[in-house]
């Protein structure tokens, strides 16, 4: 497709410790092909939708703000914590499979259905490995990274020019979607887990000219908004209890839009709140054959969400804990241990007369409290001296104090 595709970027920066064979300072070496993986199991249909679905509309209610738009990926989580979850071991998995509504042989399979590409859907992983001495990644942790999840492996000393190569490395997979999902790198990250998700296609019968026009679109508070509209007949009707919708596909069938709007009297949140597995399967399975009048706004927007309380609310706790967390199926750490410290998600959308693009970034922030005991701290919480200075010369040539941030 030349001009609409949907984009998931996914990147977990795992701050664990790991000593692998070095490279020049800053160079980024290859480790790919000196990496076995080990024997594939096939876990061909092994995960079950409904499992997924569930999880999916659990994010979306957790994740859903009334003041602004939601969007989430679930698949780009999914396929993230398939990942992390390599490197899990005893409550710490059980609770990511708990969450995630998978086991690690559902979670494996489900990851190996959606590498495999199919044309408009294509996947890509890869594994950044920061070069440092205090940490020791596992190379059978590697090796399922490598077997199952198809990472390719690098390795590098952590520098803004790190930044810069995964950031391009993320433009090139989502077609310049993404170009750029890493601002900093902590000093305790020494891995970065990367996904690209990239979806291609165009709608299957396409808005021309005289399907556009414009109306006006009515928030919940009242508030009128004028907007394009994108008017056409749909041929899959949707509905259950609590609200109508309709399917548009994309060309080739094997994806579609679905949209549901809430029936009067029922807001947003509270269909939100409504939605499981079993009423998403259901809904889809039974979408009735008929004629149906539509209207999308064209509409396009970005969101940010931060994962940690999102994921510990849904009961993925131990993980995001220092002294309960267990991934030593990940690596050591030097009289310390790994946890995940933070995760953000952020994603935006364009629907347009020709199709849709979407693209989703979710960084996983994994620390490493054993490779960092010489590390200093220094917060700027009272009055301080800052100065502006030529580094050539090494002399001050602005100088000044704050002593007060509202005077």
């Amino acid at each position: 497709m030349k001009t609409k595709f949907l984009a998931f970027v996914l990147i977990l920066a795992l701050t664990l410790s790991l000593t692998l064979s070095g490279c020049s300072e800053n160079a980024v070496k290859d480790l790919s092909g000196n990496v076995e993986p080990e024997t594939v199991v096939l876990y061909d249909d092994v995960f079950k939708a409904q499992d997924y679905s569930d999880f999916a509309a659990r994010l979306l209610s957790e994740s859903f703000s009334a003041e602004g738009n939601t969007l989430v990926s679930p698949l780009s989580i999914v396929l993230a914590f398939a990942m992390v979850a390599e490197g899990a071991e005893g409550e710490t998995l059980e609770e990511i499979e708990s969450v995630l509504g998978m086991d690690i042989e559902e979670l494996r399979a489900l990851a190996m259905s959606y590498l495999k590409g199919n044309g408009q859907l294509s996947a890509s992983n890869s594994l950044w490995i920061n070069d440092i001495e205090d940490f020791t990644v596992l190379n059978d942790f590697l090796e399922r990274n490598a077997a199952y999840h198809s990472a390719d492996i690098f390795e590098t000393k952590f520098s803004k020019k790190t930044i810069d190569e995964i950031n391009n490395w993320v433009k090139d997979k989502t077609d310049g979607m993404i170009d750029k999902i890493l601002d900093n790198l902590d000093a305790r990250s020494v891995m970065c887990l990367v996904n690209a998700l990239l979806f291609d296609a165009e709608w299957e019968t396409p808005y021309t000219e005289h399907n556009v026009d414009k109306g006006e679109f009515i928030t919940e508070e009242g508030t009128t908004q004028s907007v394009t509209y994108l008017f056409n007949s749909e041929y899959y009707y949707l509905e259950d209890d609590k609200a109508t919708g309709f399917i548009k596909y994309y060309d080739g069938g094997d994806y579609a839009f679905a949209a549901m709007l809430p029936k009067e009297g029922v807001s947003v949140k509270e269909y939100v709140i409504s939605l499981n597995g079993e009423k998403l399967q259901s809904l889809f399975e039974n979408a009735e054959d008929a004629l149906v009048y539509t209207s999308i706004p064209k509409f396009e927007y970005a969101t940010d969400l931060s994962l940690k309380s999102v994921l510990k609310d849904m009961g993925m706790e131990k993980a995001f804990d220092e002294e309960k967390a267990d991934f030593s199926k990940l690596g050591q750490v030097q009289d310390g241990n790994i946890w995940i410290g933070d995760a953000f998600h952020s994603t935006k959308i364009s629907v347009t007369e020709q199709g849709t693009r979407a693209g989703a970034a979710t960084a996983v922030v994994m620390y490493g409290n054993g490779g960092t005991q010489n590390a200093k701290e220094v917060f700027l919480t009272r009055p301080f001296v800052y100065m502006i200075v030529d580094m050539e010369n090494n002399i001050p040539i602005f100088m000044g104090t704050l002593m007060s941030v509202t005077d």
